[in-house]
């Protein structure tokens, strides 16, 4: 009786046990700029919608430690459990630092005190999957604690008016206050995969996504809130790859009138078509199809739009109204065919008139002679009205904070990143400028909310400098300054200096 059906699981679970699974990669910059070194050959292949498997680059160190103590300091994670059948990683994360911004009259120290844990496996060669978890309290500066609160949670009022409540932190979660002027915060994040054949990867969670070879990303980046998707890939014959992402997204405004003890927030749906074809193992050119579907309003909610699950491009765009569907479409474009050079690009346009958005950069490894150096270029460009959209509910965003640049819309970008790593000691620097016209930070809220444009020009200037103790965690002990100038004059310059410990896994941008 169970004969046939027990035939067809055999057929659908035996490539499994063909293709291991590797534990996505993390998206933080030091993970990042190792994915796109290309100074050992001239050209690789690697997908430009992020994250990847491991597998694609490699975390050991040259030296193998015998001593178990240095082992785990240096080489490995914490807990790990190796067989031909499993593999399980377990490792803390935590980020204890301090600081002081020396044009603050508020004689505040700055901090971060987070601990959570990372756990990840691959599970008889099929399954793989990895788990965080933070818990933080922080106080940061002002600029920073300005714009965590006024994109924070919308409540409305008896008067029909939207009040702000708490804050929200890009790339991590909501808050609530803690002790005076800090903010109390925990979030976790997720994601399973599974590979039934060699051309299909299947991935489920809530893990932060990013399309791009750049450091922004205009298409999509990990800059809002984590949110829960579905994501298929699908390679053909190397020269195709497909990529195929649902995700449920949220605006942070409270329902007026709910039957739970806290109200829900509004839901919208968020669909992603991305096709890549690689002219060669160095040159690649992607189309970028992102879609906001509305999923009802503050009084209702309702099922999204059976054209929510379509692959085809273009078919919501031409039959449905702008006030059920906000798109953005786009393209980007990566050649690496120099060595140990690479160039990349992005350009996309808003369904509002005139909303288009550009990126164009330049990557050098190993350069001027230095082993293990990077140096980066990039220019970003968003225009007033993009990612806008008729519907203010359905805005290009996620828990009130954009999808794409985290400085949302009307501005001008130039970076300068370099870094280099000399044995376990590493430098970092990053210099950005800013000119932005007509802007207010709040242009993406789901609630048309009263702010004064302004024209102004912003420079931030990092610099860090630490030793890094475990490359599959990140694991560093540091030193920093942060420097941030606002010719508007409505904030004091902020000059920030921190030590601290920390694992860095993920990125969160503070650099608007």
């Amino acid at each position: 009786m169970f004969k046939k059906p027990l035939i067809l699981l055999l057929i659908f679970l035996f490539p499994s046990f063909l293709f291991s699974q590797q534990i996505p990669l993390s998206l933080n910059l030091f993970f990042k700029d190792k994915l796109f070194d290309n100074s050992i050959k001239t050209s690789f292949e690697v997908s430009s919608f992020l994250p990847v498997n491991s597998l694609v680059i490699s975390m050991e160190d040259t030296v193998h430690f015998k001593n178990y103590s240095k082992r785990k300091l240096l080489q490995e994670h914490l807990f790990e459990l190796k067989d031909s059948n499993y593999q399980l990683f377990l490792s803390p994360i935590f980020n204890f630092s301090i600081g002081k911004d020396q044009t603050n009259l508020v004689d505040q120290p700055l901090f971060r005190n987070t601990r959570g844990y990372y756990l990840a496996g691959n599970l008889l060669n099929k399954l793989s999957f990895v788990t965080t978890f933070y818990e933080n309290q922080a106080r940061y500066s002002l600029y920073e604690t300005a714009y965590f609160l006024e994109h924070g949670e919308l409540y409305s009022t008896e008067s029909g008016i939207y009040q702000s409540q708490n804050a929200v932190i890009p790339g991590a979660a909501r808050t609530k206050p803690f002790k005076e002027n800090g903010f109390d915060f925990s979030y976790a994040t997720g994601q399973i995969i599974y590979q039934p054949f060699k051309n299909l990867t299947i991935s489920a969670g809530n893990a932060p996504q990013f399309i791009g070879v750049g450091y922004r990303s205009l298409l999509l980046s990990d800059n809002s809130l984590p949110a829960p998707h579905v994501r298929l890939k699908c390679t053909i014959k190397s020269k195709w790859e497909l990529n195929y992402m649902r995700m449920r997204l949220m605006n942070l405004v409270r329902k007026p009138v709910s039957s739970s003890v806290e109200a829900y927030y509004e839901p919208k749906a968020f669909s992603v078509n991305y096709y890549t074809y690689n002219f060669s193992p160095s040159f690649s050119l992607s189309f970028f199809e992102g879609l906001v579907w509305s999923m009802g309003d503050s009084i209702q909610t309702k099922g999204v739009h059976p054209l929510f699950y379509s692959p085809i491009p273009f078919l919501a765009e031409l039959t449905m109204n702008q006030q059920d569907l906000n798109s953005i479409i786009g393209l980007n474009v990566s050649y690496s065919g120099i060595k140990a050079q690479q160039f990349y690009g992005q350009i996309a346009s808003g369904n509002l008139k005139n909303a288009f958005a550009l990126q164009l950069g330049w990557r050098s490894y190993s350069c001027f002679g230095l082993k293990n150096s990077m140096l980066q270029f990039e220019y970003n460009q968003a225009t007033e009205k993009m990612y806008q959209s008729v519907n203010s509910r359905l805005s290009y965003s996620n828990g009130n904070l954009p999808l794409a640049h985290t400085m949302g819309t009307a501005f001008q970008e130039l970076i300068f990143r370099f870094n280099i790593d000399f044995k376990r000691f590493y430098f970092d620097l990053k210099t950005t400028y800013y000119h932005l016209n007509n802007y207010t930070s709040i242009s993406l809220l789901p609630i048309l909310k009263s702010k004064p444009l302004i024209s102004t020009n912003l420079l931030f200037q990092v610099v860090e400098l630490g030793y890094r103790f475990n490359k599959k965690t990140n694991f560093s002990a540091f030193i920093a300054w942060n420097y941030r100038s606002d010719q508007s004059n409505l904030l004091l310059p902020t000059n920030q200096f921190f030590l601290g410990l920390k694992t860095s896994l993920d990125n969160q941008y503070t650099d608007f």
